[in-house]
C-alpha cells in the first residue's frame, strides 16, 4: 500500500507567502522579551570590541610614534577592600608642552615596595594625545598584557553573545524566510524522540526529503534535516510518518520541517 501525504493547502499560495506565528503573538512577544533582555549585553559586546580596536590603534601609535617624557611618582596608596583584600596604587604625573597630565597604576605588593614618592620616571605617550593610554616606566606597567586583556574580554564576551544572537535573531529569521519562500516537498521521519527539561518537553525529529535533480544538479537529491521543537503538534510526529519539508530551491540543504516551526503560512483571503 502506497502512503500519501497531503501538502498543507496554505503552502500552495504563491511566494512570498504571508506568515504568522503558529501559536499567535505570544510566541513573538516571548521572543522579543528575550531580545530586549539581551540588548544591553549585545551593546556591551560591541563596546568591548570597539574599545579593543581603539586600544590596539593607540598601542601601535605609542610604540611607533610615541615620545618619552619626564615624570615622577607623586603618591602611593593602599586600601583594604570589604573582603580583606589590599589594593595598591601608584599615582604619577608628567608634563607635555607645559601641560600637566596625571595617571594611576595598580600594582602588587613587591611592585609597590619598589617605588617611592618623588621617584623620577619616563612616560612614553603620543604627542597628539598625551593623556591617552600612556606607558609609565613603573614596575607593573604592562601595556601589551593590558591590550591582550581587552581583546580576551571582547572576544570571550562576543563569542558567548554570538551564540545567543544566532538563536534569537538569525535562526528565527531563516526559519521565517523558509516558510515565506520555501519550496514544499514530502519528507519521511527517520527518528522521533522526546526529552524533558524543567517540565518542558522537547521533540527531536530527523527526516529525509528529496529535492528535484534540476534544482541540485551537482549534488545528491536526498537530504537529511534534524529539528527540535516544543510545539505541541510535534508530539504526534512518529517514526515513519510523512511530513512537509520546506527547502530553499537555491540551496536545498537549507530546510525546515514545516510542522515543527514557530511560523505558519496563511491561506490567501484569511
Amino acid at each position: 500500500m502506497t502512503r500519501t501525504h497531503a501538502i498543507e493547502p496554505e503552502l500552495a499560495a504563491p511566494t512570498p507567502r504571508t506568515v504568522r506565528y503558529r501559536d499567535g503573538w505570544a510566541t513573538g512577544c516571548g521572543l522579543w522579551v528575550v531580545r530586549l533582555f539581551l540588548l544591553p549585553h549585545t551593546l556591551i559586546g560591541i563596546g568591548a570590541l570597539a574599545a579593543a580596536l581603539w586600544a590596539t590603534g593607540v598601542y601601535v601609535g605609542v610604540l611607533a610614534f610615541g615620545t618619552d617624557y619626564q615624570g615622577q611618582v607623586v603618591k602611593k596608596a593602599e586600601r583594604t577592600g570589604s573582603k580583606g583584600k589590599t589594593y595598591r596604587t601608584v599615582e604619577y604625573e608628567y608634563t607635555v608642552d607645559g601641560r600637566l597630565y596625571t595617571g594611576r597604576l595598580s600594582v602588587n605588593a613587591d611592585e609597590y615596595q619598589g617605588v617611592n614618592e618623588g621617584d623620577r620616571i619616563t612616560v612614553r605617550a603620543l604627542e597628539s594625545a598625551p593623556g591617552t593610554d600612556p606607558w609609565p616606566g613603573l614596575p607593573g606597567s604592562t601595556p601589551l598584557r593590558d591590550l591582550g586583556g581587552k581583546w580576551f574580554f571582547a572576544l570571550f564576551w562576543n563569542g558567548v553573545m554570538s551564540v545567543a544572537v544566532w538563536f534569537i535573531y538569525v535562526r528565527p529569521w531563516q526559519v521565517r524566510r523558509l516558510v515565506r519562500w520555501g519550496q514544499p516537498t514530502e519528507g519521511i521521519v527517520r527518528a522521533a524522540t522526546v526529552s524533558i527539561h524543567k517540565g518542558t518537553k522537547s521533540y527531536h525529529v530527523t527526516c529525509e526529503y528529496a529535492a528535484p535533480a534540476d534544482e541540485n544538479p551537482l549534488g545528491p537529491t536526498v537530504f537529511t534535516r534534524k529539528m527540535t521543537s516544543t510545539q505541541k503538534s510535534a508530539a504526534d510526529v512518529k517514526l515513519g510518518n510523512l511530513v512537509t519539508v520546506l527547502y530553499d530551491p537555491h540551496r536545498p540543504r537549507r530546510s525546515v520541517i514545516y510542522r515543527l516551526t514557530d511560523y505558519r503560512a496563511v491561506e490567501p483571503g484569511v
